[in-house]
């Protein structure tokens, strides 16, 4: 058994060669064993190649000597079209459809590799390409098993923030058991974001109250 010493240079020495990149074809079949390593949730092979083969989602993977062991798939539209992928259908019922949004479908790490803070550099990363990007992104957000603790504390450090809990998001194993999941959000223009759904409510009681008026 090696010392701590030895055991803290080869975390070191693990760190340095973990390498981010974009995903590309050649990831693919490691992406795929790690999506069975990490999700309790059968992915169809199809959809998956269909999202690597798609340039419209943003696509980031860390490799440790060539080997893929993070990965973290996203997609960035404004509300309605990200309702009309089935990506969201709760946001739109209290932001504003044109509201611009990242919507992060996957995201994992390798059991072995969760302590050389992997989800954390590919989440800084995928906030940098917001930059570059001609479209403001005013959030991010993302669904969560309630009982996935380790995914929930991750999240809450990286100032995601509960925004409502969906009954039986999930369907897990083959007896297809209902699992409840929280949407989690994050706010990158918290100011705008919070006039747009006072704006957004504002109206849709205004409307109510003209309704009831005339009814």
């Amino acid at each position: 058994m090696g010392s701590t010493s030895d055991n803290n240079n080869t975390m070191e020495i693990k760190s340095e060669l973990i390498k981010y990149t974009d995903m590309r074809v050649e990831h693919f079949a490691d992406v795929v064993d790690l999506f069975e390593q990490c999700f309790p949730i059968s992915y169809s092979i199809s959809w998956m190649w269909t999202i690597t083969n798609n340039k419209k989602f943003s696509k980031m993977v860390a490799t440790y000597e060539g080997k893929v062991v993070g990965v973290l798939w996203a997609i960035v539209d404004n509300l309605e079209e990200l309702n009309k992928q089935h990506y969201d259908t709760i946001m739109i019922e209290f932001l504003p459809p044109e509201m611009f949004c990242c919507y992060i479908l996957n995201i994992c790490v390798s059991s072995e590799f969760r302590r050389h803070k992997i989800a954390t550099h590919l989440l800084k990363l995928l906030y940098k390409s917001f930059t570059s990007s001609k479209k403001r992104v005013d959030a991010v957000f993302l669904h969560v098993m309630v009982d996935n603790e380790p995914a929930i504390k991750f999240y809450e450090k990286m100032h995601f923030q509960k925004f409502i809990l969906i009954p039986h998001y999930y369907k897990i194993g083959e007896s297809e058991k209902n699992v409840d999941a929280w949407i989690y959000m994050s706010t990158l223009q918290q100011i705008n974001i919070f006039k747009k759904l006072f704006n957004t409510t504002v109206s849709f009681f205004y409307k109510l109250v003209k309704f009831c008026r005339t009814s």
